[in-house]
This record gives structure tokens, C-alpha cells and sequence, in this order.
């Protein structure tokens, strides 16, 4: 109940620059569309983010553009944490 799901996409083509103007347009589409029953847009973050609830389900999504490197330290969380259980608590209370 208080997670949320990160969302990575990857779009090689498009531009760093041109990132904020993209989730722009997914933010008007997704409220067009009136299925999420929040909607945050943070296009100049450090990472620029769109953030909504889902309404139906409840579920909390964050979506950036071509950041992998968040990817890659989920992974590397993943595998301290199946060594180390004492490190999911700690991934936990920092995210």
C-alpha cells in the first residue's frame, strides 16, 4: 500500500532535451483519458518524472525516460538483498 511502481523508458532517439516535452504530452493524454485519478508532472527535475495513481487499481506509478541507471541499481540492491537480508529494510526505509 505505500510502494509505487518505477517505470523506465527507453527511447533512443529521443533527446534529453526534448524529455520534459515529452512527458508533457503523456501527462495531457493520461488525464484526457481520466483513468488516473492523481497526476504529477516534475518535467525539470534532475530526473524529470511523471508521477499518478492508477484509479482503479490504486496502484502509484513514477515514469522517467532513459535513466537505466535506476535500473541498475534495483539490480544491485536485488542481489546485496539476497545475500544480505538485513539489507531490504535499509533499501526500504532510503527509497
Amino acid at each position: 500500500p505505500y510502494g509505487d511502481l518505477d517505470v523506465m523508458v527507453s527511447a533512443r532517439r529521443l533527446r534529453s532535451a526534448d524529455v520534459p516535452a515529452m512527458l508533457e504530452e503523456l501527462s495531457a493524454a493520461l488525464r484526457k483519458a481520466r483513468t488516473p485519478s492523481t497526476v504529477l508532472l516534475l518535467p525539470h527535475a534532475r530526473v524529470p518524472l511523471l508521477k499518478w495513481t492508477d484509479a482503479p487499481s490504486g496502484v502509484k506509478l513514477d515514469l522517467c525516460v532513459n535513466r537505466p541507471r535506476g535500473l541498475r541499481a534495483s539490480a544491485a540492491m536485488a542481489q546485496a538483498a539476497a545475500t544480505h537480508a538485513e539489507l531490504v529494510q535499509l533499501g526500504l526505509a532510503l527509497k
